[in-house]
């Protein structure tokens, strides 16, 4: 993250100097040391907030896309204060949202977390067919709390 977060201000800076509104960090990572002078939405902030709202008492589901996010991934919902069962689900293959909703159908879990913005509502809509407990999609409650805020 230490290499990014200079890219990302960067970034930041220059859509300022562009003269937008708001500025959409889409990256699942905390990014809190991001300044502007803008409004900065970061929805890792707002994410881990409404789901820690939700209070799950259990163990929780988190799709992450790539094998290298796992441990970072468990770490950062564990540190929000959740149990997390991390599994793994690429957004460009089609079978992998449903391999991972096999292994989480004998889990008991409170809730599964689709962290990452690329999968669609398809991967969201599967998984809840699949499970009996709730099913939350990152890029869905992102696009819905935006909407509320752009009216």
């Amino acid at each position: 993250m230490n290499i990014l977060l200079p890219l990302l201000q960067k970034k930041v800076s220059e859509l300022e100097q562009k003269g937008v509104d708001i500025i959409l960090v889409m990256y699942k990572g905390n990014m809190s040391a991001l300044v502007s002078r803008k409004p900065l939405f970061i929805p890792h902030r707002v994410f881990t907030g409404a789901i820690g709202w939700m209070q799950p008492k259990g163990p929780v589901g988190i799709i992450c896309p790539v094998e290298g996010q796992r441990r970072a991934a468990e770490k950062k919902w564990r540190e929000a204060g959740f149990d997390p069962v991390v599994l793994i689900a690429s957004p460009f293959c089609d079978t992998d949202m449903r391999e991972a909703g096999f292994k989480l159908q004998n889990k008991a879990l409170d809730m599964v977390i689709i962290d990452c913005y690329g999968h669609g509502e398809m991967g969201k809509k599967e998984l809840t067919e699949m499970l009996r407990c709730p099913v939350i999609s990152m890029r869905s409650m992102v696009v819905k709390i935006l909407s509320e805020i752009l009216g």
